[in-house]
């Protein structure tokens, strides 16, 4: 992928279309999709629609539910893909955060054993 701040997985389609994050493709239909084109388009054009688009969805941002959990310097909120929600976004803990509660004090008592 194309360089960026977030862990990305950018794509070339067939069909010469731009794709950003094609990881966060599953979640709405449309979400990845630019509209951007190589034969029209440059990758500066892409990398700053790209860029804005993760700015505007606060990727960068861990959801604010997780900002006083002991486990968050662990986890930050879990991976991208698994916070979203279509009503919130991706301002929620990882839908795995129980299991991860449960899980990282398990390893860390039977390391200590």
């Amino acid at each position: 992928g194309l360089c960026c701040t977030v862990d990305t997985a950018d794509q070339l389609l067939a069909e010469s279309e731009l794709m950003f994050l094609s990881f966060l493709k599953a979640l709405a239909d449309g979400i990845t999709q630019t509209g951007l084109s190589v034969q029209e388009h440059s990758l500066d054009d892409f990398v700053t629609m790209r860029n804005d688009w993760i700015r505007r969805h606060e990727l960068h941002r861990a959801p604010n539910a997780c900002a006083s959990c002991k486990f968050f310097t662990g986890c930050r909120g879990g991976y991208y893909v698994t916070r979203y929600d279509s009503h919130g976004g991706f301002d929620q803990p990882s839908v795995y955060c129980n299991d991860m509660k449960y899980l990282v004090p398990l390893i860390h008592r039977r390391l200590a054993a």
